[in-house]
């Protein structure tokens, strides 16, 4: 039931998708305001407006600016859940719980200038370091091994975040990441199709025909190019959607569906 209820919340988002600035509207969060970092964290059920038991938290980009997220879970698999533009960490908050029941830790975030977290001057492309950033916390909390998933935006940011990451992530999971956000969104110059070749994690991504942001030829260039020895790329038919809205999507009978696509994907590359 949660999947149907994230799909009707994320619809408004996930039909904007990733619009360009000129076809984006309000629906986007504002810049928070200077005093955001001393404010007091209301928790992930308060914010989301579900019953996500976890704990909220402000940790650093590598760059240094302080990011707004929650800590669901407290296994050893850690997995970091990117999301996609123009929305929050909330748009994640019913598979985190889904993560979080399968002994994981699990962080929600908000990139800079999205949701709670801060916007700053000059440095608002910076989502590589946000997605480092939030690796790093769940290493200090304990987790051995983490795995990135990324849709739309966050998709891509994971994808050109993962070279950059040393020790190397479990692996890397893209729902409709952009090859080149930036030809979509000019203010966010994140480049996954020249990253890619220095992606080494294993790699899954999913796509599905007629998505306008991750055309099949360039879904199909990413895995090809990716360095990854473990890789797979899911093609979805026309309609099922972008980003999130994959992981509601019906799988064709006998086969399983996204969420069990990723949930399998992270156990089969799970050091035990």
């Amino acid at each position: 039931m949660w999947r149907s209820m994230l799909a009707i919340l994320l619809f408004p988002l996930v039909a904007a998708g990733c619009t360009t600035p000129a076809d984006r509207t309000d629906t986007a969060a504002p810049d928070p305001s200077p005093s955001t970092a001393t404010q007091p964290l209301a928790s992930p059920a308060t914010l989301c407006g579900t019953q996500l038991t976890g704990r909220s938290v402000r940790f650093p980009a590598t760059d240094g600016t302080r990011l707004h997220g929650a800590i669901v879970g407290d296994g050893r698999i850690g997995v970091v859940l990117a999301h996609q533009y123009p929305g929050s960490m909330c748009d994640w908050a019913g598979f985190a719980r889904h993560l979080a029941a399968g002994d994981h830790s699990v962080l929600l975030f908000d990139f800079r200038c999205f949701g709670d977290s801060p916007c700053p001057d000059g440095a608002e492309d910076r989502l590589i370091d946000d997605v480092a950033g939030a690796v790093a916390l769940l290493r200090r909390h304990g987790a051995g091994q983490v795995f990135l998933v990324g849709a739309s935006m966050g998709g891509a940011a994971v994808m050109a975040a993962a070279p950059t990451i040393d020790p190397r992530v479990a692996g890397v999971v893209s729902l409709s990441g952009e090859r080149d956000l930036g030809a979509f969104i000019p203010s966010l110059a994140i480049d996954a199709g020249a990253a890619i070749d220095h992606l080494t994690s294993p790699l899954l991504i999913v796509t599905a025909e007629g998505d306008r942001y991750l055309p099949v030829a360039d879904a199909r260039y990413l895995h090809d190019h990716a360095s990854s020895t473990d890789k797979e790329l899911i093609v979805l038919p026309p309609g099922s959607g972008h980003g999130l809205q994959l992981i509601d999507t019906e799988a064709p009978p006998g086969q399983p569906d996204v969420t069990e696509r990723i949930l399998r994907f992270i156990s089969t590359n799970t050091t035990r």
